[in-house]
C-alpha cells in the first residue's frame, strides 16, 4: 500500500511530467486518448500493433568449423611469390649461360662501328660473327642472315642506315644484359618476401569457427503485428523493458521478431544492431495486467493516455463518496461539506477504506498548524529583542528570565505541532504554503539558538 501512496504523490506533484518504474501499473484513460496536444516534448502518433506468438520456419545455424578466408589468401600470395622466384631463378640461369655469348656478340658490333673502313664490303665479318654468338644463346634475335635481310631491315643500302640498324641492334642487346644483371638482386628482395609472408602464416590458424546456416526449423516465436489497433486499446499495463524488434532478417532472427536486448548484444556484430530496433523511452512493450497480453507501443503511451492504477482507483473512490476534486496549479484539492485540503498519500489508506473523515482531520490539523505558528511567531519575535540584548552585553537579569519564558513557551508549541494528526508525514508540508513554512522555520531556528544560549 505504501508502495501506491508514493505513486499518486510523485502524480500528484508532477502533473504534467508522469516518470514511472517498469512495476508501476497504468490504465488506459479514454478521456486522456482523445486529448489533443501540441507539446514538443510528445513522442509523436501514437501506434499500438499486438504481438502474437506463432510458429514460423527459418534457418538454422550452427558452429562449423570452415577455412580461414586470412589463411587462404595469404598462402595464395606465398605460392604467387615463389613461382615469380623459380621463374626469375630460370632466366638467372639461363643468363649466366648466355651472357658471355652475349658480351662477345656486344663486342662484334662494336668491332663494326670502330672500324674506319667506309665500304660494307669489309664489315660484313663483324655481323656475321656477332649472328653466330647470338645464336649460341636461348634469345632469337636475327641480326644477320644474309646482306638483303640487313639491307631490308635497315631500310637502305648505304652505310648510314646500316649502321644505325646495327645500334638498335645492340641497344637490345644492351638492355638484355642490364635486366639480366639485376636478376640475382631481385631474387634476393622475392626471398625476403617470402620468408615475411612465411613468418605471419605460421600465427594463422588454417581454419576459423564460423555460425551459418546448417538447415531449417520451426521456431516458436513472439512477432509484432502490423495492424495499429490504438483506437480500440483499454485495460491495465504496465511497461516490459529490455526488448527489440528485428527490422529484416538476421540469421535464424527473422523480421518483426520480438526479441530480448541482449539477444542483439550477444552477437557483437554492428550487422546486427542495423537489423533490430530497440525499445526506449517512447517506442516500448507493455502487457495487460490481466491478460498477460503484450503489446508494441508508440508515442509514449503509457505517459499520455495512461494514468497510474493506483490513482484511478482513488478518484473512483472519490467519486463515490460524493468529494469534489479540484486541481489549483500542482496541487488537488478534495472537499466534503465545505471543508478541505490536499490531496496528498497521508489520505490514500481512509478514502480507500471509505472514511472521508480523514479530510475534516486534515483540515482541523492544517488551521491548529496555522493557529500554533502565529502564536509562536509572535514569542519568537518578542525573543529576537533578547538576543539583541545579549549581543549586545545590555542582558538585566528580568531580561534574562523573559528570555527563557518565551523560549519555553515557543519549544512547547512545536511540540503540540509535531503531535498534530498527519504533522509527522513527509507529505504535510503540501498542505501548507511557503509564508507558513518559512515562518516555522524562523520559530525553530530561535528556539534551537536561545536554548544553546541559555543551557535548557
Amino acid at each position: 500500500m505504501r508502495k501506491n501512496k508514493i505513486a499518486i504523490l510523485a502524480f500528484i506533484c508532477l502533473l504534467s511530467t508522469i516518470t514511472f518504474a517498469q512495476s508501476d501499473e497504468f490504465q488506459i484513460v479514454d478521456s486522456l486518448k482523445n486529448r489533443v496536444s501540441n507539446s514538443l516534448y510528445d513522442g509523436g502518433e501514437i501506434e499500438v500493433f499486438p504481438i502474437e506468438t506463432v510458429n514460423a520456419n527459418c534457418k538454422k545455424y550452427g558452429i562449423v568449423e570452415v577455412k580461414d578466408s586470412i589463411y587462404e589468401v595469404k598462402l595464395q600470395l606465398i605460392n604467387s611469390l615463389s613461382a615469380d622466384k623459380i621463374e626469375l631463378t630460370n632466366k638467372l640461369k639461363t643468363f649466366n649461360e648466355d651472357v658471355q655469348e652475349l658480351v662477345n656478340a656486344k663486342d662484334f658490333l662494336d668491332q663494326f662501328n670502330r672500324d674506319p673502313e667506309p665500304s660494307l664490303m669489309f664489315k660484313w665479318q663483324y655481323l656475321k660473327k656477332a649472328q653466330e654468338s647470338l645464336d649460341k644463346t636461348s634469345h632469337k634475335i636475327d641480326l644477320y642472315r644474309s646482306k638483303d635481310d640487313v639491307f631490308s631491315k635497315s631500310g637502305g643500302k648505304t652505310p648510314y642506315s646500316v649502321g644505325n640498324y646495327v645500334l638498335k641492334q645492340q641497344g637490345q642487346i644492351n638492355d638484355i644484359l642490364t635486366d639480366g644483371s639485376y636478376l640475382k638482386s631481385k631474387i634476393e628482395n622475392l626471398t625476403k618476401k617470402i620468408d615475411t609472408e612465411n613468418n605471419e602464416l605460421a600465427h594463422i590458424n588454417k581454419t576459423k569457427k564460423v555460425n551459418m546456416p546448417t538447415g531449417e526449423m520451426v521456431r516458436t516465436i513472439l512477432k509484432v503485428g502490423n495492424t495499429n489497433i490504438g483506437k480500440e486499446i483499454k485495460g491495465r499495463y504496465v511497461k516490459e523493458d529490455g526488448y527489440a524488434i528485428m527490422l529484416k532478417d538476421f540469421q535464424h532472427l527473422l523480421a518483426n521478431e520480438l526479441v530480448v536486448s541482449d539477444t542483439i548484444d550477444n552477437y557483437r556484430e554492428i550487422k546486427a544492431y542495423r537489423m533490430a530496433k530497440l525499445c526506449g523511452t517512447s517506442n516500448y512493450i507493455i502487457k495487460n495486467t490481466e491478460t498477460g497480453k503484450m503489446y508494441y507501443t508508440t508515442g509514449d503511451i503509457l505517459g499520455r493516455w495512461g494514468m497510474l492504477s493506483g490513482l484511478v482507483d482513488l478518484f473512483t473512490k472519490i467519486d463515490n463518496l460524493k468529494i469534489t476534486r479540484q486541481t489549483v496549479d500542482d496541487k488537488i484539492f478534495v472537499s466534503l461539506n465545505g471543508v478541505q485540503c490536499v490531496l496528498t498519500g497521508d489520505l490514500f489508506d481512509p478514502l480507500m477504506a471509505s472514511d472521508p473523515t480523514c479530510i475534516k482531520t486534515m483540515n482541523s490539523s492544517v488551521s491548529k498548524y496555522k493557529e500554533y505558528n502565529k502564536l509562536g511567531f509572535d514569542l519568537a519575535t518578542k525573543g529576537l529583542n533578547h538576543i539583541k540584548l545579549y549581543k549586545s552585553r545590555l542582558l538585566k537579569d528580568e531580561d534574562l528570565e523573559a528570555w527563557k519564558k518565551e523560549t519555553k513557551e515557543c519549544d512547547a508549541i512545536l511540540s503540540k505541532m509535531r503531535n498534530l494528526p498527519y504533522a509527522s508525514s513527509e507529505e504535510y508540508n503540501l498542505q501548507l504554503t511557503q509564508d507558513d513554512l518559512a515562518t516555522h522555520i524562523a520559530i525553530m531556528d530561535f528556539v534551537t539558538y536561545s536554548k544553546s544560549k541559555l543551557g535548557i
